[in-house]
């Protein structure tokens, strides 16, 4: 008598997402067959065509050796991979040392994020435990893990480790005299050097000397302080240095100046993609004397502080600066 309307189908959706999850993975099959129908046609048409293997299909002394590569310019990682190694290479029975904690804050301030740790893990059989941010040795092999040692030691001995790790020392030298409360003796001192200073020149008339100092936080991410203060024209390159001894420290003075122990870079001078390999500006002697102008830090001037390399610490001939390069008077004479 009454027509029944049609059942509600209340699995009608789900049924929807499975059909498109069964295409999905239907079309995902098909993509790979294409992918391998391809290869076979390359391999059949250009048979002298070798495609180059994937990082997984190389044997693992070449991919200790890649990822070696890839962080030689994290020194804190190299050395603390470096010692984790040997000490299961000394205690190669010990459960402690075949465990990697990846949520421990020693893994996270010295290797966590760093390109190519992982990998290396991966290459000396380091696999997920089962348990949540844990890594086991689940194979110990010696042979490879004599190899990784010795990769490890020969980035040590390279430019980029040294380079790197100079930095970094000296980043932790900037903090620590940061926070260090000067005694009386040092205030005294650092009151004469600023007594030394001319008069701050006025905003807009003078030059901006802004001074980027390199720091390393807790965690050992780099960070920086950048000081600045405004300058005449011819106020001189041993101005800036009285003015920094006479604000972080009376060290200033002896090591810009004396043993150059550190150095002063001219940002827009700086050699790209190797910035502490740049030429600095010379704050000892006659050169020290000479205007903020005639060194080309007029209308404005950025400088970086650097550890200095061992060339510009011995004074090293080939390291002068050509006049014609300069951005100020220099380049006229």
């Amino acid at each position: 008598m009454f027509r029944t309307s049609r059942p509600f189908n209340f699995f009608s959706k789900t049924n929807k997402n499975q059909q498109h999850l069964s295409a999905s993975s239907s079309s995902c099959r098909q993509e790979e067959a294409n992918q391998k129908k391809s290869l076979l046609g390359l391999a059949q048409h250009h048979p002298n065509v070798k495609l180059p293997s994937q990082y997984h299909e190389k044997p693992r002394e070449d991919q200790i050796q890649r990822c070696c590569h890839r962080f030689q310019k994290y020194p804190n990682a190299v050395d603390t991979l470096y010692k984790t190694l040997l000490k299961i290479k000394a205690n190669p029975m010990e459960p402690k040392y075949r465990i990697i904690d990846t949520a421990h804050p020693g893994y996270q301030r010295s290797l966590a994020n760093v390109p190519g740790i992982e990998p290396l893990l991966q290459a000396i059989y380091f696999v997920p435990s089962g348990k949540k941010n844990q890594l086991l040795l689940r194979h110990l092999d010696r042979n490879l893990l004599q190899f990784a040692l010795k990769c490890l030691e020969e980035v040590r001995q390279k430019t980029e480790y040294i380079q790197s790790k100079q930095e970094m020392q000296f980043r932790k030298e900037m903090n620590a005299l940061l926070r260090t409360v000067p005694s009386d003796s040092e205030v005294r001192e650092r009151n004469v050097l600023l007594s030394k200073l001319p008069k701050e020149a006025m905003e807009g008339s003078g030059t901006l000397i802004q001074i980027k100092i390199p720091l390393l936080n807790d965690d050992n991410t780099e960070t920086s302080e950048t000081l600045q203060r405004h300058f005449d024209s011819d106020d001189t390159i041993q101005d800036i240095v009285h003015w920094l001894g006479g604000t972080i420290g009376t060290m200033f003075v002896a090591n810009l100046t004396q043993n150059r122990t550190w150095s002063l870079v001219d940002r827009n001078r700086m050699t790209t993609g190797n910035e502490s390999n740049s030429v600095p500006v010379d704050c000892s002697g006659s050169s020290g004397n000479r205007t903020l102008q005639y060194h080309g830090l007029w209308p404005s001037g950025k400088l970086v502080l650097f550890p200095s390399s061992t060339a510009w610490r011995d004074n090293d001939p080939s390291l002068q600066v050509e006049i014609g390069g300069s951005r100020g008077l220099a380049s006229g004479v």
